[in-house]
């Protein structure tokens, strides 16, 4: 499993628009993984902001992969602020003791690899010159 996350890894970082398949493997499974085990007054409520801040996260990669270079930057940024928030949601959760710490680690891991593929090809886009 460490190879094929690894051989992901390698793809999404040479060719960037296919950086949707490292997060469908590295989050895609993740929602249901947040639920499991969630008492129902969270589960309902924390646990459906992070399935929708996932989601847009996933759409605005997805979009982004198809715009020209001047117009990607913006929906890389916002997919960014989306991941963020479910970072932010996963750690209420967790705080107010409703995730317990192995699946909070577990889940941390998996949103922050994205984080940093994302945050990597957000600095790849601002590098690079505009097109003439």
């Amino acid at each position: 499993m460490i190879n094929i996350r690894k051989e992901l890894l390698d793809v999404a970082l040479q060719h960037p628009a296919r950086a949707r398949i490292v997060f469908a493997h590295g989050i895609g499974k993740s929602p249901k993984a947040v639920h499991r085990g969630v008492p129902k007054d969270f589960r309902y409520s924390l646990g459906t902001k992070i399935d929708r801040s996932l989601i847009e996260t996933a759409e605005l990669l997805f979009v982004a992969q198809y715009l020209s270079k001047e117009q990607k930057l913006p929906y890389l940024q916002k997919a960014n602020t989306r991941l963020d928030l479910a970072k932010f949601f996963l750690q209420v959760l967790w705080d107010v003791g409703a995730l317990d710490n192995q699946k909070y680690i577990l889940l941390s891991e998996k949103f922050d690899e994205v984080g940093r593929q994302l945050g990597g090809w957000i600095q790849g886009m601002k590098s690079k010159p505009p097109a003439r």
